[in-house]
């Protein structure tokens, strides 16, 4: 007889032998573990769950970095530049186009402060409480929901958080995972960047004010000076209205001239002009008729060339030399 298991056993043997034992009973269930789907686990039980399962084996060089960070510490952090794009693009487009610098600084601040918490809780054995953030809360809605139609809530929902709804209450939950603190981290840093920018212009408007408001209160006494002076002018302006207006009336009311009809007959300037010796008599008014002046022989009594003293003077022999001799005279009448 063979014997029992041996190499040389056949099938038909087997087959006995397999009726021939008693079944082996099942193997009893283990007793409940943390695992086991009918046992509800506490938070702190489930923390220490996770913890003690291995971390998911990184599938790329940045996601390496970022969990050899997250083992040792450091506050060196080094991401490929394409995996900030999406981040940039949310804040850039979305964000601050549509919020003001002082709005912007706000927000920022309050996205900085939630994954500040996320990532180096202050208390790390309260870490859980920071990684649920109610949308109810006032300071979250006038930071996150209201600026630029909620574009604050999509991008940490980009930095890992979902939206969940727990006995109706709305909330932005992390629940971690493969990849999830590396997008936290990216995050981080890029709104770190924005918030620095964003203060910078804040703070640059907030000096432009300023210096309006000095200029402003500086031009204040010329600003006043100039109305006083177009006050005044517009006084004047109305006071000469006035007055014109009056004298325009003024003369409205007076009676219309009378109209004096011209002479039809030839025009004074086209008579035959007076000799020039009788230019004063018809000037004169008071000259009647024509008048010549008296001649020089009328003034003086002589006449002139003819040598004949005056009438009624004696002519001595120290007269002296005469005009014109009688023998001048003489000579003159042979010649002719």
């Amino acid at each position: 007889m063979p014997v029992l298991g041996g190499p040389d056993s056949s099938p038909s043997t087997r087959s006995s032998l397999s009726r021939a034992l008693p079944a082996s009973p099942a193997a009893a269930p283990p007793p409940s573990s943390p695992s086991s789907p009918t046992r509800t686990l506490s938070p702190a039980a489930a923390a220490a769950l996770a913890r003690s399962q291995p971390a998911p084996r990184p599938t790329s060089r940045s996601e390496a970095h970022s969990a050899r960070l997250d083992r040792e510490g450091g506050d060196e952090f080094r991401p490929d530049r394409k995996d900030l794009l999406a981040f940039h693009r949310v804040l850039d487009s979305q964000f601050l186009p549509n919020a003001s610098k002082a709005q912007a600084v706000e927000t920022l601040s309050t996205i900085h402060t939630i994954l500040t918490n996320l990532l180096s809780p202050p208390n790390p054995s309260q870490a859980h409480k920071y990684r649920h953030v109610r949308l109810s809360n006032p300071l979250i809605q006038r930071t996150l929901l209201s600026p630029a139609s909620g574009s604050a809530k999509d991008f940490l929902v980009l930095c890992g958080w979902k939206r969940e709804v727990k006995e109706f209450e709305e909330a932005l939950v992390w629940r971690g995972g493969e990849g999830q603190v590396y997008r936290a981290r990216c995050g981080k840093m890029v709104v770190e960047g924005k918030l620095k920018q964003a203060k910078e212009a804040d703070e640059r408007e907030k000096r432009y004010k300023e210096s309006e408001k000095e200029a402003e209160a500086g031009e204040s006494p010329r600003k006043e000076k100039a109305l006083l002076a177009y006050e005044e002018d517009r006084l004047s302006l109305a006071e000469r209205d006035k007055r014109e207006r009056l004298v325009r009336e003024a003369r409205a009311a007076l009676p219309p001239t009378p109209i004096v009809p011209r002479s039809t007959g030839p025009s004074p300037y086209l008579l035959p002009r007076s000799p020039p010796g009788t230019l004063h008599a018809i000037t004169d008014p008071e000259a009647g008729t024509y008048d010549p002046p008296p001649s020089y022989g009328e003034l003086h009594g002589r006449v002139l060339g003819s040598g004949e003293p005056p009438e009624g003077e004696d002519v001595g022999a120290d007269r002296g030399v005469r005009m014109v001799s009688q023998q001048d005279i003489e000579d003159d009448d042979e010649e002719e």
